[in-house]
């Protein structure tokens, strides 16, 4: 009677310390977990409004009423990845403007234009005030063709990824990354961001709220998101897979044998 006892007292205790753990492992797997339906603080628009950075490669188009004045400031090039042949039209495209080592592009006219640092309406307005000795109603329309983020480490689909509308959240980043696997570290996501010619370490805690209100949430161009594996799956890879759950296994066999002998 009693050695059934004590197997029934260890079978209960076995199926608490499970549970125990798989609630504490909830909590690390679900985003914002602390928060309880309240609204969270507004996103700064500074947050998003990234700047122009070395080695974009910026399209740039300026409209006006005026169509003869704007077509020395909208030229075309050939597309060289086109399988079409270079004497046919339908081969041109708008040209494009890499910011070179020193922050500027070479403009049409304008000649060399600083433009690193500005964000993109800056960038507009200065262009439109430079032009306003060829063109008084000019309207520029900027876009990055290079913007792309990179997503490493323990996500489903890790690599670089292109943005086409300028605008992405981590969560989205991750989201085409496949999204995180279980066994990643959710409360220290880091952003690795250029910051002039430093790199800049933003950690996040992606199981807080407060990550809603990181300068991270939103993300820059070329930033790269590295996802940290938990320390199972660290050590898992070093001395095998099925160690941790191996030494799980002996150790509660050997603390019921250790209740058994003692009793």
């Amino acid at each position: 009677m009693n050695f059934q006892k004590l197997n029934y007292t260890s079978f209960l205790l076995f199926v608490l310390i499970i549970s125990f753990s798989s609630c504490k492992t909830q909590k690390k797997l679900v985003y914002f977990n602390n928060s309880e339906g309240s609204q969270s603080d507004s996103i700064s628009p500074n947050f998003y409004s990234f700047v122009l950075k070395k080695n974009d490669l910026l399209a740039i188009s300026v409209s006006s009423l005026n169509l003869e004045a704007v077509k020395p400031f909208n030229q075309l090039d050939f597309d060289l990845n086109s399988n079409r042949s270079n004497n046919n039209s339908e081969n041109l495209v708008k040209k494009t403007y890499l910011i070179n080592h020193l922050g500027e592009i070479e403009f049409p006219v304008l000649g060399k234009v600083k433009l690193e640092g500005l964000t993109k309406y800056q960038a507009k307005d200065l262009l439109a005030e430079k032009l306003k000795e060829y063109i008084s109603d000019a309207i520029i329309t900027i876009s990055i063709q290079n913007f792309s983020i990179t997503v490493l480490g323990d996500v489903k689909s890790p690599g670089t990824f292109k943005v086409e509308n300028e605008r992405i959240s981590i969560l989205e980043a991750l989201g085409f990354a496949g999204d995180l696997t279980n066994t990643a570290v959710r409360k220290n996501i880091l952003v690795l961001r250029e910051d002039g010619e430093k790199k800049k370490e933003i950690r996040l805690d992606l199981t807080s709220k407060q990550a809603l209100n990181s300068e991270a949430f939103y993300l820059c161009q070329n930033d790269v998101i590295y996802v940290q594996p938990n320390r199972s799956k660290t050590n898992s890879s070093v001395v095998g897979p099925f160690f941790s759950v191996t030494i799980s296994i002996i150790s509660f066999v050997l603390t019921t044998i250790t209740i058994l002998l003692t009793r």
